[in-house]
């Protein structure tokens, strides 16, 4: 057992008093954050807390064990300071991108390169999907990525909400001049890049009154092949849409990004200047 992680929840929990509300605090979900509560239970064979109605509350053996449970994160935050002040500054700064940034990519690892020039610094992007980039965030592989929202994100600290204009699109040969006039299917990348973007997408093209079929695609690349042959329509960033695509008015279907760190990652300042310059791209549209 990650005994820091519990003991963060176990922390988090107490001040916000409900686990909802702890839950939000930590960008994770319920129920793992209760099922890390009765984990840490069961190593100490204690409650720590007690249900209520409207939250919890610290039992006696909880709060005499908060203090100390403090003591060790800040204790654990300043290890992972000093690490990272003696750590070697001259490694690459990986940087995650979703696939389907389109030309917002280029920008964002160009900007990033940039801001790290003064330092010596070089940039190593990688390109995955969100579920992927979650997971490599998590595991230590990458620095910091920008990852689809909404997504499962526990463990991470996120930036705020950016949205990228995106549309959905046709061949211009198409005679379709609205969502509801289209009977293709809509290629999109598989729902496994990320569930609950690719939900939401979906309900978004429904309730436009698109009643077409999902084909999964591999790449952005082969949704605008297909579509521009005219087997299909897709979703495309507005900014690079293909001369042989056109847009269709109606469905909300905007990109929506945020920029992701690893919650326990060492303090590292040239992956805060990476974020700066992405937070600056991103909220530009």
């Amino acid at each position: 057992m990650d005994l820091i992680k519990h003991l963060r929840y176990f922390v988090t929990v107490a001040e916000e008093q409900h686990i909802g509300h702890a839950a939000d605090e930590l960008s994770m979900t319920q129920p793992p954050l209760s099922q890390g509560i009765q984990r840490l239970e069961r190593r100490w064979g204690l409650r720590l807390f007690d249900r209520r109605p409207r939250g919890v509350q610290l039992t006696e053996a909880g709060a005499a064990l908060l203090a100390s449970a403090q003591h060790v994160l800040d204790a654990a935050d300043d290890l992972d300071r000093e690490a990272g002040e003696k750590s070697d500054d001259g490694r690459p700064r990986r940087l995650g991108l979703p696939g389907d940034l389109g030309s917002v990519a280029m920008d964002c690892a160009a900007l990033a390169a940039e801001a790290l020039t003064p330092t010596g610094t070089t940039l190593q992007p990688v390109i995955a999907a969100t579920t992927s980039l979650v997971d490599q965030l998590g595991r230590g592989e990458i620095d910091l990525a920008v990852v689809q929202h909404p997504a499962v994100v526990d463990g991470l600290d996120l930036g705020p909400v950016h949205s990228l204009p995106r549309t959905l699109a046709v061949a211009t040969s198409h005679a379709a001049a609205a969502a509801h006039e289209v009977h293709l299917p809509v290629a999109l990348p598989p729902r496994s890049h990320n569930p609950p973007a690719h939900d939401q997408l979906v309900d978004a093209l429904r309730r436009a009154g698109y009643t077409g079929a999902v084909r999964s695609v591999a790449t952005p690349a082969e949704a605008a092949a297909l579509t521009a042959s005219g087997l299909t329509c897709t979703v495309h960033t507005l900014a690079d849409l293909p001369a042989r695509l056109r847009p269709l008015a109606g469905p909300a279907v905007d990109l929506r990004v945020r920029v992701a760190t690893a919650r326990l990652a060492p303090a590292d300042e040239q992956r805060d200047l990476v974020a700066h310059a992405l937070e600056t791209r991103l909220a530009s549209g």
